[in-house]
C-alpha cells in the first residue's frame, strides 16, 4: 500500500513540475520574444540596421550592435518586440553613451571608493551608496534612453535645418535672459540686506 501510495505522490509531483516548467518556459519565450514567426530586432529605418543583425543571450542583438539613440535623429530609434527586451536594450545603450562619453570608469570607481569610506563611518552609508549606484544604473539609464527616444518621435518630422533654427531661437533667448539678469544685478532689485 505505501509503495502505491508513494508511485501516486511521484506521479503526481513530476506532472506538476511538468507542467510549472511548461508555463515557466512559455513566460520567459513571452518576455523574451522567442516565438516562432517573431524577428528579434525591429527597426524604424533600415539606416539602423548597420550592425550584423546576430542575436546573443535571451535573443538581445549583440553589445557592438546596439545603436545609441539620438534625438536628432529618428533613424537611430530601435524597438524591440517586448517590454523586456527593450529594457535591457535600452540598458545596453546606455551603458554604451556613457562608455562613449568616457564617464564609464567614473560611474564604476567612485561608488565603490565613497562607499568604502562612508562605510568606515557606518554601514548604512555604505550600503546606502551601493542601492543608489544600481539604481541609478539599472533605473535611470533606461529611463534616460525612453526620453531620449520619445523625443526622437515626437521631432521626426524636423530636419537639419530645422534643428539649426531652433537652437539658434535657444540662444537668443539665453542672451536675453542673461541682459535681464545682468540688468537686474545693476539696478540692486531683489538685492537682498
Amino acid at each position: 500500500m505505501g509503495i502505491l501510495i508513494l508511485l501516486v505522490f511521484t506521479i503526481g509531483a513530476g506532472t506538476i513540475i511538468y507542467y510549472f516548467g511548461k508555463s515557466a518556459v512559455g513566460l520567459y519565450r513571452k518576455a523574451f520574444g522567442l516565438q516562432k514567426g517573431v524577428e528579434p530586432m525591429q527597426t524604424n529605418s533600415f539606416a539602423a540596421q548597420a550592425g550584423s543583425g546576430e542575436t546573443g543571450w535571451f535573443g538581445l542583438p549583440k553589445y557592438r550592435d546596439v545603436i545609441v539613440p539620438d534625438k536628432h535623429h529618428y533613424a537611430t530609434v530601435v524597438y524591440m518586440d517586448s517590454p523586456v527586451k527593450q529594457y535591457f536594450y535600452d540598458l545596453m545603450a546606455g551603458w554604451k553613451r556613457i562608455g562613449d562619453s568616457g564617464e564609464r570608469w567614473v560611474l564604476l570607481v567612485a561608488p565603490v571608493f565613497f562607499g568604502g569610506c562612508l562605510s568606515l563611518i557606518h554601514p548604512f552609508w555604505g550600503l546606502l551608496v551601493g542601492i543608489f549606484t544600481l539604481w541609478f544604473v539599472f533605473w535611470m539609464t533606461p529611463a534616460a534612453m525612453r526620453a531620449t527616444r520619445g523625443s526622437a518621435e515626437m521631432s521626426k518630422n524636423l530636419t537639419a535645418d530645422d534643428w539649426r533654427q531652433v537652437y539658434r531661437e535657444l540662444d537668443k533667448s539665453r542672451e536675453r535672459e542673461d541682459e535681464m539678469t545682468r540688468a537686474f544685478r545693476r539696478s540692486g532689485i531683489g538685492h537682498r540686506w
